[in-house]
């Protein structure tokens, strides 16, 4: 199958969950994708900027599980905008 192909079908599937009432992040095709999204996002920060303001003593995280790696296993859990807000309380929290 060609790769347009495979773009019109996943309009399709959006168009149809939409017209049957299912909001886009609840569609599958969507789901893993922004959570596949949100997680890359986090593993970049977590190997690039957290071990960098860890040395210089910016931040050190009081909990047993850091915030960045918490806030991944909620996305993987809720979805990436639950996941998310799950997360930033968790942050918010820390200070």
């Amino acid at each position: 199958m060609h790769y347009h192909n495979k773009i019109i079908i996943n309009i399709w599937f959006i168009v149809i969950f939409l017209l049957a009432g299912v909001s886009i992040c609840d569609c599958l095709i969507c789901s893993s994708v922004t959570k596949q999204f949100g997680i890359k996002l986090i593993s970049t920060y977590q190997k690039s900027v957290s071990p960098f303001l860890s040395k210089t003593g910016l931040i050190h995280c009081k909990y047993e599980v850091t915030c960045s790696e918490y806030t991944k296993q909620m996305i993987v859990h809720y979805g990436l905008l639950k996941g998310s807000l799950i997360g930033f309380k968790r942050i918010l929290s820390c200070k």
